[in-house]
């Protein structure tokens, strides 16, 4: 079994104070909270069950551990040659491999347990690329056994399809009626609150206004708890994100913007470049105060990036980005600062040459 941490971070007194007054001029705060998650590496352990969706074994120097399956990047398992090969496709990105060498797998698995642990990690591969009512068909299941729990709550399916699909049109159907069941009992309250934030993303995404503004006006939000992605699953959503960003840019956003508290420090400013970039994008064809909004959240993401991450060509493109933001919503002090700070501190970067001629040309 096998997990990953990298930890990320660089500051200069200078540097900082020169970004802390690009950032003042910008926003007078920053919203979000960013939580750094460790989690150890257990290598040569043994697998000894599944109680719920807590993983436990046992390490080679004898100890016995439980673990969320949300914490588990990796298990490999002797004898399990289908499911270690899924595994590491999914480890790799091929999430349709991964599907088909975790139904292989269960006709491997030699008992309870371990057809759970296969069903649960194959769901992890629906999540990101299963038809989006094969996933919730696999996902409500698991989440009414578990209400909240972080290894379902991760697994919540990612990839609608079109608008006016009939996959969409019958992950909806399914929803519903588990919505349906779980309203007004108690002991589920948190199971009907992960179902409602999903059928918030389907009904606007197929343009059902007055399904998606009642359950807004019931208090439905799309923002994501703050539990930790384990390196994999954090890899996974950015390279959706990505796809997603040329095309799709709000279902981009979205991606991001569930996930943000839940990156560590060494995906953060990759992802805050996406949701930067995504809002950039619906600006471009938006008009009067939604774009005046949109461009104002992509630079306070660019600067972010700035502030807490400086140095590198993420930070030197992302102040590039944020002065190019304050430029196009009439904010030409601070486009100033974004632009002097690259120029005097990132003299011979490519960004430091973009920023000199928007600089001419304010």
């Amino acid at each position: 079994m096998r997990s990953t941490v990298n930890t990320n971070g660089t500051s200069s007194l200078r540097l900082a104070a020169a970004l802390g007054l690009a950032l003042v001029l910008i926003s007078p705060a920053l919203a979000d909270d960013v939580k750094v998650v460790s989690t150890p590496a257990y290598a040569d352990s043994q697998v000894t069950g599944l109680s719920g969706l807590l993983l436990s074994f046992t390490t080679s120097s004898g100890s016995r551990i439980s673990k969320d399956l949300s914490e588990v990047e990796l298990i490999l398992i002797a004898g399990q040659d289908a499911f270690n090969r899924a595994e590491k496709e999914y480890a790799d990105g091929a999430y349709a491999k991964a599907i088909a060498s975790y139904t292989a797998a269960m006709d491997k698995a030699g008992n309870d347990w371990m057809k759970k642990l296969v069903t649960m990690r194959r769901l992890r591969a629906l999540s990101r690329n299963g038809p989006i009512d094969q996933a919730v068909r696999d996902w409500l299941p698991a989440l009414a056994e578990s209400g909240k729990a972080a290894a379902t709550v991760s697994l919540v399916p990612q990839r609608l399809g079109a608008k006016g699909s009939n996959v969409n049109a019958n992950a909806i159907k399914a929803l519903e009626t588990a919505a349906e069941k779980a309203t007004g009992d108690k002991a589920r309250t948190a199971e009907l609150a992960e179902i409602q934030k999903l059928l918030l993303r389907l009904y606007e995404t197929e343009g059902q206004k007055e399904k998606a503004e009642k359950l807004l006006s019931s208090g439905v939000s799309m923002e994501e708890d703050s539990g930790s992605l384990n390196a994999s699953d954090a890899a996974a959503t950015l390279r959706d994100a990505e796809k997603l960003l040329a095309s799709q840019p709000a279902e981009a956003l979205t991606t991001i913007r569930r996930r943000i508290n839940s990156f560590t420090a060494n995906d953060l400013p990759k992802a805050l470049m996406i949701s930067g970039r995504a809002q950039q994008a619906m600006a471009a064809k938006a008009e009067g105060e939604e774009r005046q909004k949109l461009l104002a959240a992509a630079g306070l993401d660019f600067m972010r990036i700035a502030v807490f991450f400086p140095g590198g060509e993420t930070a030197n493109e992302a102040l590039l980005q944020a002065g190019h933001c304050c430029r196009d919503v009439g904010n030409l002090n601070a486009a100033r600062a974004a632009y002097k700070v690259l120029i005097d501190y990132f003299t011979e970067t490519k960004q430091a040459a973009e920023a000199r001629d928007a600089l001419q040309r304010l």
